[in-house]
């Protein structure tokens, strides 16, 4: 029994560091965590995570506010549409560095802001 579980969690192991806690290389796919920003001043209510799901969904969430919806890529611009505010798309320019996903927020220029995600 002992052997059985320890080659479970050595195979769980593997392909969670296998996949890199999925994502995919060069795609938004898969889970992020935000570890700064730089521009406008964001305020934040504790950890913030991004989780951007195939074919086209996400959930955003900063402590205990979360925004889910749906996101779509055309060239580097990712727009992401709230489920709860469909009316007001949030566009972002993107770029992948260093193994980060940095997104600029571009709806709204004068709150001009980068975020960085790992």
């Amino acid at each position: 029994m002992k052997k059985i579980k320890f080659v479970v969690l050595a195979l769980a192991a593997t392909i969670m560091f296998a996949c890199g806690g999925g994502k995919k290389e060069g795609s938004v796919v898969g889970n992020w965590k935000l570890k700064k920003t730089e521009g406008y001043e964001v305020g934040t209510l504790g950890e913030t995570t991004l989780n951007f799901e195939e074919p086209s969904t996400y959930k955003w969430k900063t402590g205990i506010v979360e925004s889910i919806g749906d996101y779509k890529i055309s060239n580097d611009t990712l727009t992401m549409t709230d489920k709860n505010n469909p009316t007001y798309p949030t566009k972002y320019t993107f770029k992948f560095q260093e193994g980060q996903l940095l997104m600029t927020l571009v709806t709204t220029p004068k709150y001009q802001v980068t975020y960085f995600f790992e």
